[in-house]
């Protein structure tokens, strides 16, 4: 049995990939951004003013979830708060109680006109609309796209994702 700091690795890993699982779409691609970067943190702030829970020690700073809820145990913590303190959870090491968000069913074209020549496509506006997950797949006109967040910064130093599309064949 392999083991990370002691804990059994397949349970750390698991219940790792089940908290991130469980967050809604645009706080799970937080989980690819640099923790070390200003732009993690502007983001996630920006997604706790639009009402999204953000476990700061987690989704801010990058610690493992299993770990931070291991010591949020240890250290006698029933509830923990969200970024605003608006919110709070319970402090959980049970799988179950993070279960997967649904991937949504889109509807209309979610494909929209090439970027330039390269091999990447505007979403319209009901791929943005679906709150589809990064790395999520369509065809189109015989061509399978998958779909990508990226961190852009705009003229007034705020970062925020915009989606696009990637063609793959």
């Amino acid at each position: 049995m392999s083991t990370i700091f002691g804990f059994d690795s397949a349970t750390l890993l698991a219940f790792d990939s089940a908290y991130w699982a469980s967050q809604p779409f645009p706080v799970q691609a937080l989980q690819a951004m640099d923790a070390s970067q200003p732009a993690r943190t502007t983001l996630a702030y920006q997604l706790a003013g639009q009402g999204y829970f953000i476990d700061v020690p987690i989704i801010v700073w990058g610690w493992d979830p299993y770990m931070t809820m291991f010591q949020r145990q240890i250290d006698g913590y029933t509830t923990y708060p969200d970024a605003l303190s608006a919110q709070t959870r319970k402090v959980s090491l049970n799988i179950s109680d993070y279960p997967a968000v649904a991937t949504p069913t889109p509807q209309g074209v979610l494909v929209g006109a090439q970027i330039g020549m390269s091999p990447y496509y505007f979403a319209t506006e009901a791929a943005i609309e679906a709150s589809l997950p990064a790395g999520y797949t369509t065809t189109q006109g015989g061509i399978t796209f998958t779909l990508q967040y990226i961190s852009q910064q705009t003229l007034s130093g705020a970062t925020q994702q915009v989606l696009r599309w990637e063609a793959n064949s």
